[in-house]
């Protein structure tokens, strides 16, 4: 198959640009053989299209698949984390019983944990990013003061000690 003229005189994103601008296929072809100095069809024009809109419906489709292993990933994970919450539910129910009192409560405490860790993924809590103020670029003006003081003070000073010479 021959290669699009388009393609071989890499005017991809020109042509795609004119198309956004809602421009004919044959308002494009005329475009872009002027500024190519190449002739362009509109039937190059239009197989362009189709192949273009046709590779855009395969990426769709391939991100839908890709989408739906990532869901199904996420569903194992957490399928499995409510496993092992599961687990130490019942050591702890276990540890109770015996009357391990210290083992339930740390086996609780990672009940909650865990329970926090899945609640997180899920998005169940909403984090707000912490802002940092860096004080020293704050008080640049100050500290540019203080160094210029001194340089007045050890230059009067200098400038006394050469006076009384």
């Amino acid at each position: 198959m021959a290669i699009n003229k388009i393609t071989k005189y890499a005017l991809e994103s020109r042509a795609v640009e004119l198309r956004s601008k809602d421009k004919s296929h044959a308002e494009i072809a005329q475009t872009l053989s002027s500024e190519s100095k190449q002739d362009i069809a509109t039937s190059s024009v239009q197989r362009f299209f189709a192949s273009h809109e046709k590779a855009k419906v395969q990426a769709v489709e391939k991100s839908d698949k890709l989408k739906a292993k990532v869901a199904e990933a996420e569903i194992n994970t957490i399928d499995e984390a409510m496993a092992c919450i599961d687990e130490l539910k019942d050591i702890c129910k276990k540890a109770k019983k015996e009357g391990d009192y210290r083992t339930a409560v740390q086996a609780i405490e990672k009940v909650y944990t865990g329970l926090d860790i899945i609640n997180k993924v899920l998005g169940k809590y909403q984090t707000t990013p912490q802002v940092q103020f860096n004080f020293q670029e704050v008080n640049i003006d100050a500290t540019r003061d203080k160094v210029v003081s001194r340089i007045n003070s050890i230059a009067a000073r200098i400038g006394t000690n050469e006076d009384s010479e």
